[in-house]
C-alpha cells in the first residue's frame, strides 16, 4: 500500500523552538511564568515611578529591598524562559535520532527512526492521537498531556502539506484545528 504521505525530517532548532512556544500554550506552568514576568513592570512603575502616578508614593527601604530582590529574580525569570527552548533542544536532539521517515496512511502512520548507533520503528494508530493542529510552519500531533509529535513543513515536498490536511480532516474533524 501506497502511503498518503511520507516525511524524513532531522531535528531542526528553528521548528523546535516554534513547536516548544506553541506547546507553552498548554502548559499552565509557562502561563504562571509569564503572568510573572508581564506584571513586574506594572509592579515597578507602582511602587518607583514618578510621583504623579502614585499619590502616596513613599520611598523606604522596604520598598528598596523589595527591588532588589525582585528585579534580579525577573531578570532570571526571563532568561531562563528565553532560554529554554535551546537547552531542551539540546537534550531532544541528544535522544532522537538523526533522521525520521514517517509515512501517513489512510488507517494508520508508521515511522522509522535512525542514527549512527541506534534504530527504531514502529506503526501508531490514529486513535491514539487526541488532537492535530496545523500552523503556518508544521503540524502538531499531540497524543496527550505529555507526549507530541510535530512535522515541520520545511521538510515537505509540494502538494504533502495539502494531502496531510486533508487527511487529518478526514479521520480527526473538529479535533483537527489550524492556528495561523
Amino acid at each position: 500500500m501506497e502511503p498518503i504521505v511520507e516525511i524524513t525530517k532531522q531535528p531542526d532548532y528553528k521548528a523546535y523552538r516554534k513547536f516548544y512556544w506553541f506547546s507553552a500554550k498548554f502548559r499552565p506552568m509557562a502561563w504562571v511564568a509569564w503572568l510573572i514576568i508581564a506584571s513586574a513592570p506594572v509592579y515597578w512603575i507602582y511602587n518607583y515611578g514618578p510621583e504623579w502616578m502614585n499619590k502616596y508614593h513613599q520611598e523606604n527601604i522596604i520598598e528598596l529591598s523589595s527591588l532588589v530582590v525582585f528585579v534580579p529574580f525577573f531578570i532570571a525569570l526571563v532568561i531562563f524562559q528565553l532560554t529554554t527552548p535551546r537547552r531542551l533542544f539540546r537534550q531532544y536532539k541528544k535522544s532522537q535520532p538523526l533522521t525520521t521517515t514517517t509515512a501517513f496512511f489512510e488507517a494508520q502512520f508508521t515511522y522509522s527512526a535512525s542514527s549512527q548507533n541506534r534504530s527504531d520503528s514502529g506503526c501508531v494508530g490514529y486513535e491514539n492521537v487526541n488532537r492535530v493542529y496545523e500552523t503556518r510552519d508544521a503540524f502538531y500531533l499531540k497524543y496527550n498531556d505529555k507526549y507530541w509529535s510535530f512535522y515541520s513543513k520545511k521538510f515537505f515536498a509540494p502538494g504533502q502539506a495539502q494531502a496531510l490536511r486533508d487527511l487529518f480532516v478526514r479521520k480527526f474533524g473538529n479535533r483537527f484545528k489550524t492556528k495561523y
